[in-house]
C-alpha cells in the first residue's frame, strides 16, 4: 500500500527571518497531512472523527537535512510504521525537487470524546497493518558538512540561500524533567489553541524556540524531539526551563503548569 502523499507550497508569510521555513511551521504542515489521511475513506476513520474521536500527538522527532524556501513545492509522505489498538508511529519523507529535504517519526494516540485511550477501528488497523508489512523506508542523505549554499548575498525572500545539513538522525531522547529555574512564563492564548480548544502540538515548538532566541542562544533549529504529556488550555500560566547548550548544539526545554510537566524537548541547534 502506497504512502499518502500530499504538495504544500511554501508561503512568503511561512518563513522567518533567515527566509527559510521554521520548524514550528513544519510542524504544521507534517500535521495537515495527517489530518488529511484521517478523512480518506481508505481507512475507516471518519465516522469516529464525527463522533467525537481524534488523535492526538505523544512524540514527534522532525529533523530536516535542507530547509525549505519560498516557493518550493514541498512533498510530503506519511506511512505507518507501527499500529496498535490505539497508538500509530507514523514516518514521514519531505520532499523538494524529488530530494529528501527532511524525515520525521510522530507517535500519536486515538482518543475517544471522553479524551481517554479508545480502541481504534477495525478498518483501519487491518489497512494500517498491509502497510506496515510493506514499509521500506528510503536512506535520508544529507551534506558532508553543515553548509549555506548560493551565496549569504541572496536578494530576498525569493531568492534565499540553500540551508544544508548533516544528516544526525532521529534518535533524540526529550527530558523528564530540568532543575532549572524557569527562564519565562507564559499565558496560554486562545490563538494558542486548535480545534480541540487545546495548545497546538507545533506551539509548544514555538514557545521553546522564542525562549531560546530571547536567552541569547544563536542559531537555526535543524531538529527537534517533543514528548506531549498533557495538554494546555488558553489562559492558564506556564513556566518554561531552558537547559545550556550542549557540544553537540542540543538544549533540553520544559513546558509545566504548576509543577506538571506538560511538553518535553530536545532542541538540535546549528
Amino acid at each position: 500500500m502506497k504512502p499518502f502523499e500530499r504538495t504544500m507550497v511554501v508561503r512568503g508569510y511561512e518563513v522567518d527571518e533567515s527566509r527559510t521555513t521554521p520548524l514550528p511551521v513544519v510542524l504544521s504542515f507534517l500535521e495537515q497531512l495527517r489530518w488529511e489521511w484521517i478523512a480518506d475513506p481508505a481507512w475507516g476513520l471518519a465516522e469516529g472523527v464525527h463522533t467525537g474521536h481524534f488523535f492526538v500527538v505523544r512524540q514527534q522527532i522532525l529533523e530536516l537535512v535542507e530547509r525549505p524556501r519560498f516557493g518550493d513545492a514541498l512533498t510530503i509522505t506519511g506511512a505507518l510504521e507501527r499500529i496498535g489498538r490505539s497508538v500509530v508511529v507514523v514516518r514521514h519523507r519531505l520532499r523538494v525537487d524529488g530530494r529528501i529535504v527532511g524525515h520525521a517519526r510522530v507517535t500519536g494516540v486515538w482518543l475517544g470524546p471522553d479524551r481517554r485511550l479508545a480502541r481504534l477501528p477495525e478498518k483501519a488497523r487491518e489497512v494500517g497493518r498491509i502497510q506496515v508489512a510493506s514499509l521500506m523506508p528510503e536512506p535520508v542523505e544529507g551534506a558532508e558538512r553543515d553548509a549555506v549554499l548560493e551565496g549569504e548575498e541572496a536578494r530576498s525572500f525569493v531568492d534565499a540561500p540553500r540551508h544544508v545539513y548533516r544528516v544526525r538522525g532521529l534518535e533524540l531522547e526529550p527530558p523528564e524533567r530540568l532543575d532549572v529555574a524557569p527562564c519565562a512564563k507564559l499565558l496560554v492564548r486562545p490563538s494558542d489553541c486548535d480545534v480541540f480548544a487545546h495548545v497546538n502540538a507545533s506551539a509548544y515548538l514555538r514557545f521553546f524556540d522564542d525562549a531560546r532566541l530571547r536567552a541569547g542562544i544563536p542559531g537555526l533549529l535543524q531538529r527537534v524531539a517533543l514528548d506531549y504529556r498533557a495538554e494546555a488550555l488558553a489562559g492558564e500560566a506556564l513556566d518554561l526551563r531552558l537547559g545550556e547548550r550542549r557540544p553537540d548544539g542540543t538544549l533540553d526545554a520544559v513546558l509545566e503548569r504548576d509543577g506538571t510537566v506538560l511538553c518535553s524537548g530536545v532542541l538540535g541547534v546549528v
